[in-house]
């Protein structure tokens, strides 16, 4: 029986994860993780295995895509320092600034 903590960090895709608890069972010996309480040992262990290592495939790849799609974002956008219009820290420091009371403080310390 070979036991993991967590059945994502054995593999980096479902298809090596497959073929690593392919080659494990081919071998004669069962497969278990502990943080999901998968024993592939079972029918229905087999079947919460392949349904989890989808999820977690699927979840890799929506990663993959935001960081994509937020790179072409962030390439796309006009250089006005990241779009710092939109930034609610740079919209609350505006509207500080805009303050009399408080924009020469602002602009001294």
């Amino acid at each position: 029986m070979v036991v993991v903590t967590k059945y994502d960090r054995l593999a980096r895709s479902l298809k090596d994860l497959l073929e690593i608890v392919d080659a494990i069972q081919t071998k004669g010996a069962g497969f278990r993780s502990l943080a999901e309480d998968i024993d592939t040992t079972t029918p229905a262990g087999r079947l919460v295995f392949h349904v989890f290592a989808s999820i977690a495939q699927f979840e890799r790849e929506r990663i993959s895509e935001r960081t994509r799609e937020g790179i072409e974002a962030a390439s796309g956008a006009p250089n006005d320092h990241l779009n710092l219009h939109r930034c609610h820290w740079c919209l609350l420091v505006k509207s500080w600034r805009r303050s009399s009371k408080n924009s020469r403080r602002f602009w001294l310390s």
